[in-house]
């Protein structure tokens, strides 16, 4: 039979241009975003059009600024979280490497959602 699910495309480049736009110009201006990202001015002048779609809200989520991109609204200019484009090797990794890392994420406060 047919399966009704619906079908959610990955992130387009120009959607995640003008994600890393917004994140760096200090999420002051979405249509400054969209525009920076090479939208045509008909999406400018509608940017809910780009940032209320559910990939687009989901890479705000993953990137640490929940999925409105205002979740930490007290803190305009947080720094946002690094997104790694290339897979690391781990195995290539000396041993002095790989307890540097384990320092700096142990080094990493947990704050709990609710706080």
């Amino acid at each position: 039979m047919y399966d009704y699910t619906k079908i959610v495309k990955p992130i387009s480049y120009r959607q995640k241009r003008a994600v890393e736009c917004w994140i760096k110009n200090g999420r002051r201006s979405k249509a400054a975003a969209l525009r920076e990202a090479g939208y045509s001015p008909s999406i400018i002048r509608q940017p809910h059009r780009v940032f209320s779609s559910p990939v687009v809200r989901e890479e705000l989520d993953r990137r640490g600024f929940g999925h409105t991109g205002l979740e930490n609204n007290l803190n305009p200019y947080a720094k946002p979280i690094p997104v790694f484009r290339e897979s690391v090797d781990f195995s290539t990794l000396s041993q002095e490497t790989i307890m540097k890392l384990k320092k700096q994420l142990g080094d990493i406060r947990f704050r709990p959602e609710n706080s």
